[in-house]
């Protein structure tokens, strides 16, 4: 009695592989490219969407799952992350809300360029965030995640940037961290301000920021605390050449309704 329950819990828990419902997809769009794909019934599909953290060039990705509305609210927690077929698994925090305009519940998990690493050689990956799960066989993510590098590298060289001269986070450094939810402009939250600031930053060989710029704009208080915030805080990867790197990050400003 008590194996078979273990069994059925355990039966519960586990979330059903879903199958392909469309192609991937890249989308170019003017802050960051990403690439996307259906899974499931084509009715009520749940997309798997890969796009670039805060940092633009250091390897990581986010993984963002758009599903059917299970209820509002906002959530955090520790996710699990498994790859498929090695199981090998990380814990991740994520967040999730219902962004606005949409009957779809959105989940954001950060995997950096170690576990990135590992889903390049997957076919398949398992998100668990708190009670809710999904599992995509997705196919060989290699290729995948070599379409999204050279789009976001085209992005770079319209805005200036030799993709080759990527200056990248300090090891163990989440960039996420330098634009807490505190930092939000008092008078940008006062207007209801929102929007994704693109900044490059150019970054000396002893990996300090020297210099920033606006790339794509969002709002002037939101564009001008991006780039003071990573100036203040940020910090880089040392370099043995002396020419100038940049870094190229990308700071969504949200308001959320807790």
């Amino acid at each position: 009695m008590i194996s078979w329950l273990t069994l059925a819990l355990a039966a519960a828990t586990t979330p059903v592989p879903l199958a392909p419902s469309g192609k991937w997809i890249v989308d170019y769009q003017k802050d960051m490219c990403l690439v996307s794909r259906a899974f499931g019934p084509t009715d009520a599909s749940t997309m798997l969407v890969l796009k670039p953290g805060v940092s633009m060039e250091d390897g990581g990705q986010t993984l963002y799952v758009l599903t059917p509305s299970s209820g509002g609210g906002v959530r955090r927690g520790r996710a699990v992350v498994v790859a498929q077929p090695s199981g090998q698994q990380w814990q991740i925090d994520y967040v999730s809300w219902l962004p606005k305009g949409t009957t779809l519940r959105g989940y954001e998990v950060h995997a950096d360029q170690d576990v990135v690493a590992v889903l390049a050689q997957s076919t398949g990956v398992t998100i668990t965030p708190g009670k809710d799960g999904f599992s995509f066989v997705t196919g060989k993510m290699q290729p995948v995640l070599n379409a999204l590098t050279a789009c976001n590298d085209d992005l770079f060289k319209s805005w200036g940037i030799d993709p080759a001269a990527k200056a990248v986070p300090r090891r163990g450094m989440s960039p996420g961290t330098w634009f807490s939810a505190d930092s939000y402009p008092s008078d940008a939250k006062r207007r209801g301000a929102q929007g994704r600031s693109v900044i490059a930053v150019t970054v000396s060989a002893d990996g300090m920021p020297s210099a920033c710029r606006v790339v794509v704009k969002a709002d002037p208080a939101l564009d001008e605390t991006s780039c003071n915030l990573a100036m203040r805080k940020g910090r880089f990867e040392k370099s043995l050449e002396k020419t100038d790197r940049y870094a190229i990050l990308s700071v969504r400003w949200e308001l959320w309704d807790e």
